[in-house]
């Protein structure tokens, strides 16, 4: 599992116009985030948009990152039979590959963080007790999401298409661009079941200066998170038995 992580992360970091787009990508955040702080910060009732900028970060590079490209591809060469048939458990490959874009979407946050320290001061109340932990749940839901989508790119090209559709609709549905309370009530019954609703949420009641957060928050986010998980394995038996029953990948 760390071999495959590690030779993910050489890949990535050996082409020098992803190391370059960082850099300009993290100065551009830098000067949005100047921009709203100091145009924004007296009329928002949140005292300011570092939930929005740093979550959105997160997401948006988690995303392009982790959610199936690689796997879709593996299963075009024909690699993915190979590891059906290896000592290593397709779980184990799978949540490497995964983790390999949550790390590079959080070293992203990293260095914006840090860039962003010499201009605005409160960019680290993110590292507060209760902000970091909603925090971390929307970074576990976020890796819950892209393993389910991963899992569905392997299965067939319809499905793929399919599940590829929803991943714009859970950006929307997280509340990271803007209140989801704007939306239809019908599509709020939707955000519910999105890993990433509730750990935005509890994340942006914690950033409030007079609190808000609660256990039955934290309690929500854990379980939204616990159920994407529990369909990831779930989908990893369905794997395992299609593919000890008919020798192959077959389409549904």
């Amino acid at each position: 599992m760390i071999e495959i992580m590690r030779m993910e992360l050489v890949q990535v970091v050996r082409e020098k116009s992803y190391l370059f787009g960082l850099l300009l990508r993290s100065m551009r955040y830098v000067f949005l985030m100047y921009l709203i702080v100091r145009v924004w910060h007296i009329r928002n009732p949140l005292g300011g948009a570092y939930y929005l900028l740093a979550s959105g970060i997160m997401l948006s590079w988690t995303v392009i990152f982790a959610f199936g490209t690689r796997t879709y591809q593996e299963k075009i060469q024909r690699t993915l039979d190979t590891i059906m048939v290896s000592p290593s458990p397709l779980l184990r490959v799978l949540i490497a590959k995964n983790l390999c874009g949550l790390i590079c979407g959080t070293l992203f946050l990293l260095i914006f963080l840090a860039v962003a320290r010499a201009f605005v001061d409160q960019a680290f109340i993110l590292f507060a007790p209760w902000p970091f932990a909603f925090y971390l749940l929307s970074c576990l839901g976020i890796f819950a999401l892209s393993l389910c989508v991963s899992l569905a790119s392997a299965l067939n090209w319809s499905l793929r298409s399919f599940v590829g559709s929803l991943v714009p609709l859970a950006y929307i549905l997280s509340g990271i661009s803007f209140p989801v309370e704007l939306l239809p009530q019908p599509v709020h019954w939707l955000a519910w079941i999105s890993p990433v609703y509730w750990p935005i949420q509890g994340l942006k009641l914690s950033l409030k200066e007079s609190g808000g957060a609660t256990i039955g928050h934290f309690g929500l986010s854990a379980l939204s998170v616990a159920w994407y998980l529990i369909l990831a394995v779930s989908v990893v038996d369905l794997l395992v038995r299609r593919f000890t029953r008919y020798g192959e990948w077959v389409n549904f």
